[in-house]
């Protein structure tokens, strides 16, 4: 299997492609799942760190973590929702908070989602 990615030596350093030939003969199944609750423990941690908030348990469907989107947040929670939100609106100017006041004042409640 070829994979192919970037990668920098250092921060604001420009970045360098690499093709690399994956060779998964002699893996057990054992040894992939080890290998593959890496990525599940990074792309958690990434979770969390957006959502602002550190479960002390979780429960993990591997198969939906598997189609969420690069730097897509778990929003499923209100708090996650409120807490992305803050973070987001923190970093809004006055004229930018003003102006999402307004959508959402004219926003049509009865098409929104809850």
């Amino acid at each position: 299997m070829k994979l192919t990615f970037k990668t920098r030596l250092e921060k604001g350093a420009d970045a360098k492609g690499t093709i690399a030939d994956i060779d998964w003969s002699g893996i057990t199944p054992e040894q992939m799942q080890q290998l593959a609750s890496r990525s599940v423990v990074i792309m958690l941690q990434a979770t969390y760190r957006i959502a602002g908030s550190i479960p002390a348990t979780d429960t993990v469907n591997v198969a939906e973590l598997v189609k969420r989107e690069r730097g897509a947040a778990k929003l499923d929670t209100p708090q996650a929702r409120a807490a992305a939100f803050t973070r987001l609106t923190a970093k809004m100017t006055p004229a930018e908070l003003a102006q999402l006041a307004n959508q959402l004042r004219g926003a049509d409640t009865k098409t929104m989602k809850s």
